[in-house]
């Protein structure tokens, strides 16, 4: 719960140091904390128990943990801290965009609401200066999924997946 709070005042505010620490703090437990739910869930999926489980919970619950299992080693966890400081660096970028429109600053999420504006020239000055905007930092936003999915990839083949995509869904 405290991780999931911590994670809603982060997207909230991406400027504030204090949702950025907590939010760095469950970045770097949380691989140690995903490593002790996996081990918990290999025991419980592996339970000579686990007909009696699978009645009381359902047949569901233990197909979501078997598929998990297969998403977490020891291995990626430091690969699971280089995504989520990645996801986070990216997210701040996209956040502080700011774009200049008639007098106004908005952001990516206020701009949008002038596309459904009825003027089809507001629509397309709107749509402008977003674009403008985001060729700003096309660059470093680039760079940054560039990397992302380098470091997916390669957590995706540590686990011995030939790609991240089956990862991904398995997520």
């Amino acid at each position: 719960t405290q991780k999931s709070i911590a994670e809603v005042h982060y997207q909230l505010d991406t400027t504030s140091t204090s949702a950025r620490a907590e939010q760095e703090f469950y970045d770097q437990i949380g691989p140690e904390l995903l490593s002790a739910e996996v081990t918990f869930l290999k025991a419980l999926t592996a339970s000579p128990h686990r007909p009696a489980l699978e009645a009381l919970l359902g047949m569901q619950a233990f197909a979501l943990w078997d598929c998990t299992l297969t998403t977490f080693e020891p291995a990626i966890a430091d690969d699971q801290r280089t995504e989520s400081s990645l996801r986070n660096q990216y997210n701040e970028r996209m956040t502080a965009i700011r774009i200049e429109l008639d007098g106004e600053t908005h952001t990516l999420s206020t701009i949008r609401g002038q596309f459904g504006h009825a003027d089809r020239s507001a629509r397309h000055k709107a749509m402008t200066a977003m674009d403008t905007a985001m060729q700003k930092e096309a660059p470093a936003l680039d760079g940054l999924f560039d990397d992302l999915v380098k470091c997916r990839h390669q957590m995706a083949t540590r686990l011995g997946y030939t790609q991240f995509t089956t990862l991904g869904y398995r997520k």
